[in-house]
């Protein structure tokens, strides 16, 4: 069935890929990063409600590098997809940062967020400096948090208790990520 199901045109029916990598991350960089980041959220909170930007951020998080996809999006698709794991089935709350970057920059035409952007991807470079994949991942070594809709916020796929809330982790406390992830999913 996985065969005939890889082979249709909607990609929703195939089945979830996972492919390993490996990066090398410089800690002294990180800094940089986060601060960049915490920039973008800022501005992304503050203009959410204007139409391009919010339709630049819908369709970069629609066509963004998924991660984490080997539990099912609730108890109902957990019955498929124990024994089919098919993107529709998948859960992910996680997506490739670079990735979502580099879309949110080539899908804009405000000048200020591309620069918002570009300072991510430079300090994400500083970050990032060797990455080991297979050539058609499109991973870059680095995921964040962004669940595909308010209800999968702050819950674990598999319906596990989390050890803490995500606004209690420390990147949470020190960035606008998670402010802007509730402005955005609508918390």
């Amino acid at each position: 069935l996985n065969r005939i199901l890889n082979k249709l045109p909607f990609s929703k029916l195939h089945t979830v890929r996972y492919n390993e990598s490996s990066a090398v991350i410089n800690l002294s960089a990180v800094p940089e990063l986060v601060q960049s980041i915490h920039n973008l959220s800022q501005f992304l909170i503050l203009n959410i409600n204007e139409d391009s930007i919010k339709n630049t951020v819908i369709n970069a998080r629609k066509n963004v590098k998924e991660f984490g996809k080997c539990l099912a999006k609730n108890k109902i698709m957990s019955i498929i997809h124990r024994r089919w794991q098919i993107e529709l089935t998948a859960s992910t709350r996680f997506i490739d940062l670079y990735h979502f970057v580099s879309l949110l920059k080539s899908n804009t035409n405000n000048t200020f967020l591309k620069n918002l952007c570009n300072s991510v991807l430079e300090n994400f470079n500083k970050t990032i400096s060797e990455i080991k994949k297979i050539p058609e991942d499109k991973a870059h070594g680095l995921s964040i948090y962004f669940p595909e809709n308010k209800f999968q916020y702050n819950r674990y796929p598999g319906w596990i208790k989390l050890p803490c809330t995500y606004e209690n982790l420390k990147f949470s406390r020190d960035t606008y990520w998670d402010d802007f992830l509730r402005e955005y999913l609508g918390i």
